[in-house]
């Protein structure tokens, strides 16, 4: 009994000792910034300074830490699975909603790798978490990846789907970039639908968050963007006035990729409107920015777009030797074709019958293999020219033959899209007049109102005025 009075203080020590492994135990922003420091360069250490803490709480400082693990595995499948156990290991926590982080960080991974079909998975996995959830930024963060594997795989309606009230849901997430990155998505969609004023609009709106955020790299690349629609619709004034003002931003803040863009925007710009000289001087610009990158895919494409319009300029030795240089270099398929085309049309020039022959072939197997009907319909028309020129006329008709049928098809596929466009002017047309109409309904309605109100004034004044006479009679 006489030791009795050291129980209140081993009581004592005991919780003492318990907070203090707990505060040693909890993950803290710290703690995450050791991590990230040392997984610059020590692996091994921020991987044993992670596992100390694997029995800290399942809060989002946690979560943090085992996407900083995830990302410190090599193997990309492994790394996969870790996000797989974080997913199961937070289905227990307290805030289910910490598992979308992970669902979206996975996809973002997912997509950067270009497995798309995996990152889609994921993406729809998150989401269908996400609608038991109060609607949030993770919300927003996994519809904007999903719709962007969506417009990888031209599901363009599908991606503007996705979106839908997106936008308001961004507004309430303080300090973000998502607002512009979902009006951006929006006009991607809506331009290769080929809805030009959504398109615009939304380019537009995304310019206006950057231009609000002072984001001077997001104000170049929607500028870009812009300028990019504005060729679609062949308004080329306008689409060199947007490639002009990001030329002199992306000057202004050393933006190397996007003056190199701009400057081969408006070397685009000029080669629509046929004037290969300015052409060529702001492919040579967009050539030699290039060259001092090391990005050998970009100079290889800027050589051929270079040799293309020295082929415009009829400079035809220098198109000649770029294309060539171009052709052996590139790895783009549709990007080589289009190359091989204008050397096929060089060689033709310079009355090199075979080797024009050879060049449109070449580009004529890579069109079948991509199933792109403008290459091979190209293709087809200039090899039955060049077989009628050699007097191989049996082969010159087969050419011809098959190039009919792309030509109908082609037609067929024009005449389709004519067909949609009227839809869709009759449609706006129908809407407007209707609009009208209500205007007009209106408009006779708020007369006849106003008539009515004029007349009740005038007869209430008539009224008084013969309650008046009629007193004045009485009196007399």
């Amino acid at each position: 009994m006489r030791y009795l009075f050291l129980l209140p203080l081993a009581i004592i020590y005991l919780c003492l000792f318990s907070t203090i492994g707990k505060a040693q135990n909890t993950i803290t922003s710290e703690v995450l910034d050791t991590v990230r420091t040392l997984s610059q360069s020590d692996t091994l250490a921020a991987k044993a300074y992670i596992n100390f803490y694997e029995t800290a709480p399942l809060d989002s400082m946690h979560l943090e830490m085992a996407l900083l693990r995830a990302e410190l595995i090599p193997d990309f499948d492994t790394r996969l699975a870790d996000y797989d156990a974080t997913i199961k290991k937070f289905g227990s926590a307290k805030n289910p909603s910490l598992r979308l982080r992970v669902y979206t960080h996975m996809g973002n991974v997912l997509l950067n790798k270009n497995r798309i079909d995996e990152a889609i998975k994921v993406y729809e996995k998150g989401i269908e978490l996400s609608e038991l959830e109060k609607p949030g930024k993770y919300t927003v963060g996994l519809n904007i990846g999903y719709s962007a594997c969506l417009i990888r795989k031209s599901k363009f309606e599908e991606a503007i789907t996705a979106l839908t009230d997106m936008d308001k849901l961004a507004l309430a997430i303080p300090d973000s970039n998502d607002l512009a990155i979902i009006y951006n998505h929006l006009a991607i969609s809506h331009k290769y639908l080929g809805q030009f004023d959504s398109s615009l609009s939304n380019f537009s709106n995304a310019l206006s968050v950057a231009t609000s955020r002072r984001d001077s790299g997001s104000i170049s690349k929607y500028l870009l963007n812009i300028g990019n629609v504005f060729i679609s619709i062949k308004n080329f004034d306008e689409a060199k006035k947007y490639y002009s003002d990001g030329l002199a931003i992306n000057k202004l803040i050393g933006n190397k990729q996007g003056e190199i863009k701009c400057f081969a925007s408006i070397g685009t710009v000029f080669e629509q409107l046929k004037v290969p000289d300015s052409s060529s001087y702001y492919f040579k610009q967009a050539l030699d920015l290039a060259q001092t990158t090391g990005n050998n895919r970009l100079i290889n494409q800027l050589t051929g777009m270079l040799g293309s319009s020295y082929y415009y300029s009829n400079e035809l030795g220098k198109a000649e030797k770029l294309l060539k240089t171009a052709v052996e270099n590139e790895s783009s398929p549709r990007t080589k074709a289009a190359f091989m085309q204008r050397l096929g049309l060089i060689n033709m020039e310079f009355g090199k019958n075979v080797a024009a022959i050879q060049d449109f072939t070449a580009a004529l197997a890579i069109g079948e293999a991509a199933g792109d009907v403008d290459i091979q319909h190209v293709c087809l028309e200039k090899l039955a020219m060049l077989s009628d020129r050699n007097g191989d006329y049996k082969q010159a008709y087969r050419y011809k033959v098959q190039e009919q049928i792309f030509s109908d098809s082609l037609c067929n596929v024009n005449i389709a899209k004519l067909s949609t466009d009227f839809d869709k002017k009759y449609e706006l047309g129908k809407k407007e007049n209707e609009n009208l109409l209500l205007e007009r309904d209106l408009a006779a309605e708020s007369l006849r109102a106003r008539n009515f109100k004029i007349l009740g004034i005038l007869s209430l004044a008539l009224l008084l005025a013969c309650i008046k006479w009629i007193r004045s009679l009485n009196k007399t």
